[in-house]
């Protein structure tokens, strides 16, 4: 079962964000705050995390200007108000792959600038290291191409990450 770090914590951060636009919402402030934005494929300690398999999950949402949510298995993409211009449907998949990952179209769709998308994903099915998870940017064949600013849940066993684009997103250490 899905266990959220904090309904008010998300509330909170839903209110702040339509009530302050231009400015970063929490999570974006504490994603900042917590990582270091520098990693990259070439760094040789990024790996993918590997877990047990799950069943495949998909999901999809009509999402607008407003924001919203879409929700594929435990997997969460929580899109801002002011992200999109126009209403958008929006789907999501996630393998049953021994590697927590997710895939979204429409291929090429971005967001506004200033205005990230953020992904939470779901570890609970995996290897618990003693190290700090983040959601990278990957090939289709899992190949990390870049780190996101990324804030790790671990006594809830998720990561939020702020995504900017649509691509295969999964989580590595």
């Amino acid at each position: 079962m899905f266990r959220s770090p904090s309904l008010s914590f998300l509330v909170g951060s839903a209110l702040t964000g339509a009530l302050l636009a231009c400015s970063p919402s929490p999570v974006e402030v504490e994603i900042s705050r917590t990582l270091s934005l520098s990693k990259a494929a070439t760094e040789p300690d990024v790996h993918v995390l590997h877990c047990t398999p799950r069943s495949a999950a998909s999901g999809s949402a009509i999402i607008g200007p407003g924001g919203g949510t879409v929700r594929i298995g435990p997997h969460r993409l929580i899109i801002p108000e002011g992200a999109l211009a126009k209403r958008v449907l929006i789907q999501g998949s996630s393998p049953s792959d021994t590697v927590a990952s997710v895939s979204f179209s429409p291929a090429g769709l971005q967001f506004a600038i200033g205005h990230p998308a953020t992904l939470r994903l779901d570890y609970s099915n995996c290897t618990h290291l003693p190290v700090t998870r983040h959601i990278v940017y990957t090939t289709d064949d899992l190949q990390v191409l870049e780190a996101e600013p990324s804030k790790d849940w671990d006594s809830y066993s998720v990561v939020d990450g702020l995504v900017s684009h649509f691509s295969r997103y999964a989580i590595a250490w």
